[in-house]
């Protein structure tokens, strides 16, 4: 029988599953980063697209199931930071501080990154279209990798006394 964590060990659970979401985004953003010396353009270069469209046909298509991991693992964490924000040990700020940052990146994964990954992957979109889906995945993962990035550092704000 699975039984809710121990109130003390949600931020820890909270830290781990950042954790593992935060070196997602580093490696989506390891490619995404090519479009960054190419803002503003109306398309990217052939060899951007072709190297972000390849990596993300790898991770949202040829790699399923494993895609589910990211998924049930920010469930997971969005779903313990609920349970902090009542009965959690850290101040009351931090906890809904925390709840309020992990909203956004779940939000982004289910509206632009997922749906935008896979379509991209397929690429059947015209080269424009390719582009801003492309400059549409690096802005959404590095605003979700500074929201991981926050909610990392609220964990180790220290406890509420008594």
């Amino acid at each position: 029988m699975i039984t809710a964590p121990a109130t003390g060990h949600m931020p820890k659970l909270i830290t781990l599953g950042s954790g593992f979401l935060l070196a997602v985004l580093w490696v989506n953003l390891m490619f995404d980063v090519q479009v960054w010396p190419h803002w503003g353009n109306k398309t990217l270069p052939e060899e951007v697209l072709s190297s972000i469209v390849t990596y993300y046909a790898r991770v949202a298509i040829e790699a399923s199931p494993m895609g589910y991991l990211v998924g049930l693992v920010m469930l997971m964490t969005l779903a313990v930071s609920v349970r902090n924000v009542f009965v959690g040990l850290q101040p009351r700020w931090v906890r809904i501080a925390t709840f309020v940052l992990l909203i956004g990146p779940v939000v982004a994964a289910l509206t632009v990154i997922f749906p935008g990954a896979q379509k991209l992957a397929s690429r059947t979109d015209t080269l424009n279209v390719q582009s801003e889906l492309a400059n549409a995945l690096f802005t959404a993962h590095a605003v979700c990798f500074a929201a991981i990035f926050l909610v990392l550092i609220l964990q180790f704000t220290p406890r509420r006394s008594g």
